[in-house]
């Protein structure tokens, strides 16, 4: 299988991310309405409601989101690698990946969290360089370690 083939069959896991962006955006509005008219019925002060609605959900959207999306990612890139491997990929693509994600999920999780701290580490290294170049040229100095971050 070419490079095309494999991804026009591992595409679905790319949509289905999609559709869990989208209800993750309907999770955040609906919290923030729910925020609103709850606090508007018992403390008349619905703006207040609203604002802690809209941060409740932005943070269990962000947590639900970045998980699932991360376990429809492993999924493809398992269904990828076998389509590499085997040279070939079953009839239903998500259904197996769901499976190898299910099979191996201590694993995924366990991935999952060590990317986050990989990238935790290399953005508290960005900072560092740019506070670096911040404090020996100036805004000058702090661009340059600005875009050496970018780079990283």
């Amino acid at each position: 299988m070419d490079n095309k083939a494999i991804y026009k069959k591992t595409i679905g896991f790319s949509l289905l991310k999609l559709i869990w962006d989208v209800i993750s955006l309907l999770l955040v509005g609906a919290a923030a309405t729910g925020g609103f008219f709850l606090a508007e019925k018992f403390m008349n002060a619905g703006i207040i409601g609203l604002f802690i609605g809209l941060i409740i959900g932005i943070i269990a959207a962000a947590l639900i989101s970045r998980f699932v999306a991360y376990t429809y990612k492993a999924g493809q890139i398992a269904m990828m690698t076998r389509a590499i491997t085997e040279g070939e990929l079953p009839d239903d693509v998500i259904a197996e990946g769901k499976r190898t994600v299910k099979s191996r999920f201590a694993t995924v999780a366990a991935f999952y969290a060590v990317t986050r701290v990989i990238k935790g580490i290399f953005n508290q290294i960005g900072r560092g360089i740019t506070q670096v170049g911040q404090s020996i040229g100036g805004d000058a100095g702090g661009t340059v370690g600005s875009t050496i971050n970018t780079v990283i």
